[in-house]
């Protein structure tokens, strides 16, 4: 009966240091997109500035053209070939007390999958996060796609993409095994829910 404890309180033990590693790197990646979204968005504004009524033009028509899609926009990863894993919102942990607020969609896939950008617009940032792989954000006017948790990249800052246009393949975690791609949907400073943008499953 002790040993079977003691394995139960190992078990334990590394459950809680997996997830404590897992929250902190979540904390991370969260911490890069804002850091990342911040220095694109004041960019953009400094550019507006000084921009022609043509360039205003163009933004705004694609400010227009991105809201009129809402909850019809492609998955990042085509269906059936992933599921959503955590959803956006505040909430806890699995197995501990800690509460978080999530930006945006895990989705759950198969090893080597290709990621998709949901609609054109300009590669403002490729970058690698430890633990999280690569990540792309995609502006579309003043409204930002991002793709984290990317084994390769396809594209590069400053590239010009088209809808379902492919810009890598999902990371597979060499500790857990599992493949999972991080999704994140802005306007401006505002987070949005993804699910209510993307076209419903099935």
């Amino acid at each position: 009966q002790k040993a079977v404890f003691d394995k139960l309180k190992q078990d334990e033990a590394k459950i809680a240091r997996e997830l404590q590693q897992s929250q902190n790197e979540r904390a991370k990646l969260a911490d890069e997109i804002k850091k990342e979204l911040e220095r694109i968005r004041k960019a953009k504004n400094d550019k507006i500035k000084t921009a022609k009524k043509e360039e205003i033009d163009i933004i705004n028509k694609l400010n227009k053209d991105f809201a009129s899609n809402k909850g019809k926009f492609p998955w990042p990863i085509p269906m059936p070939n992933a599921t959503i894993s955590r959803h956006f919102g505040r909430q806890t942990l699995p197995g501990s007390n800690t509460e978080i607020d999530v930006q945006g969609i895990d989705l759950t896939t198969v090893p080597g999958q290709g990621v998709r950008a949901i609609f054109g617009g300009l590669v403002e940032s490729v970058m690698s996060i430890p633990g999280q792989g690569k990540m792309v954000i995609i502006s579309h006017g003043t409204y930002y796609t991002v793709y984290a948790n990317l084994s390769t990249v396809n594209v590069k800052a400053q590239d010009k993409v088209q809808e379902l246009g492919n810009i890598g393949a999902a990371r597979t975690d060499p500790a857990t095994g599992e493949t999972k791609v991080y999704f994140q949907m802005n306007q401006d400073k505002v987070s949005l829910d993804p699910e209510l943008w993307l076209v419903k499953k099935g």
